[in-house]
């Protein structure tokens, strides 16, 4: 069973690592507990040296934006949030959604700089 239980996980993993689009998790207390290999572009420490840290040490610039606002939304109401908005510290526009869980939140990202420019 524990076979079948490792296999389904690896599985899992691979799978999200296929998606083209950032997806990080962090836990109850804002630390890393995933990166998928799209997320490893904002996330230039890489894998192993980010698990672990709390995301507002990785990324102090996100402090008082929309962004940090609509992840403690998220955290504190147990609901989606989501948000477009541009990002200054890396000169893009990003689409970001949510997902709480009773032991953090997951966050799916992508740039959407290239459909903001052709708007204007």
């Amino acid at each position: 069973m524990l076979q079948v239980i490792l296999s389904m996980e690896t599985n899992y993993r691979k799978t999200l690592e296929r998606v083209s689009d950032a997806i990080v998790a962090v836990d109850a207390n804002w630390r890393y507990t995933f990166l998928n290999d799209a997320a490893l572009a904002t996330h230039p420490e890489g894998r192993e040296a980010t698990i672990g840290k709390v995301i507002w040490d990785v990324h102090p610039d996100m402090i008082g934006t929309v962004f940090q606002e609509k992840y403690h939304e998220a955290m504190n109401t147990g609901k989606v949030t989501e948000v477009e908005s541009y990002y200054p510290p890396m000169d893009n526009w990003l689409s970001v959604k949510v997902y709480p869980s009773a032991d953090g939140l997951t966050v799916i990202y992508k740039d959407i700089t290239t459909a903001k420019k052709a708007e204007e």
